[in-house]
């Protein structure tokens, strides 16, 4: 199959990489956001065969990554991994502390900052309440609701409510939950055995399986249905293939001195 989205008939196509190049946290964290991007796949428009082959491929793909996500989240024994935990917690208070705050002003009786109130209500129980979720989940869900909360403070909605201390409250504690994630995940990777590896080579395989589906289904249904999930997911590929880029050109780089010093 084309794989450059340029060949039959200019449609688009997932674009490949070796995604078995790539770290742990690295390959981690990419799965992560292709699991929530998977919500830009049609659920309905297409024959009914065609979307039960999409939607179990969806779903061993999402089986995969949370096995992957469960096995990395039950490592707590090492000072990093009680560094997540802690992080963890504090995202979930900010988070609680934000939805106090919407639901007390509510009350306000100034009655634009009470309208503001619920609309920004609106939008957080819209995504419930995360904090019992898988980490995974929660990660994905908290992206997704500062987004939406940025959009609509953004257009004015939330004038006067003055929410934007605890939207970046809530920003900052999931930045440090996500940057202690990663850290935790780069030592694992120093030492990936047995069941995390395994784990996170049926997610790699599960994924290729899922690219591999979308664009069959490109090739007999057009690639309307899936435009958005292709173009969105292709400039995470290209980040990625960057990422590879730079590792290799840095290998070069500190191999060119030992020649150097042979000749």
């Amino acid at each position: 199959m084309a794989s450059d989205g340029k060949k039959s008939g200019q449609m688009k196509k997932i674009n490949k990489f070796y995604i078995a190049s790539l770290h742990l946290e690295e390959v981690f964290g990419f799965h992560c956001q292709v699991v929530s991007l998977t919500e830009e796949l049609p659920s309905a428009g297409l024959p009914e065969i065609s979307l039960q082959h999409l939607r179990r491929q969806l779903d061993a793909y999402q089986a995969a990554v949370t096995r992957l996500d469960d096995l990395l989240s039950a490592d707590t024994l090492s000072p990093l991994s009680k560094q997540v935990i802690a992080a963890n917690k504090e995202r979930g208070r900010a988070w609680r502390r934000l939805n106090a705050f919407a639901k007390a002003m509510n009350a306000c009786p100034e009655a634009s900052v009470a309208a503001a109130a619920g609309r920004a209500k609106t939008v957080i129980d819209k995504y419930g309440n995360p904090t019992y979720l898988p980490q995974l989940q929660e990660s994905a869900i908290l992206y997704s609701l500062l987004q939406e909360l940025r959009e609509v403070l953004a257009a004015g909605d939330l004038d006067g409510l003055g929410i934007e201390v605890w939207l970046d409250d809530l920003e900052a504690k999931e930045n440090a939950y996500l940057a202690a994630s990663r850290k935790r995940l780069a030592e694992l990777s120093a030492r990936q055995v047995g069941a995390v590896q395994q784990a996170r080579q049926a997610a790699d395989a599960a994924y290729r399986h899922l690219v591999e589906w979308v664009n069959s289904f490109v090739m007999l249904h057009g690639d309307a249905p899936f435009a958005d999930f292709i173009s969105r997911l292709n400039v995470m590929v290209a980040e990625e293939k960057e990422v590879l880029k730079g590792r290799a050109t840095r290998r070069e780089n500190k191999a060119t001195p030992d020649e150097a010093d042979k000749k």
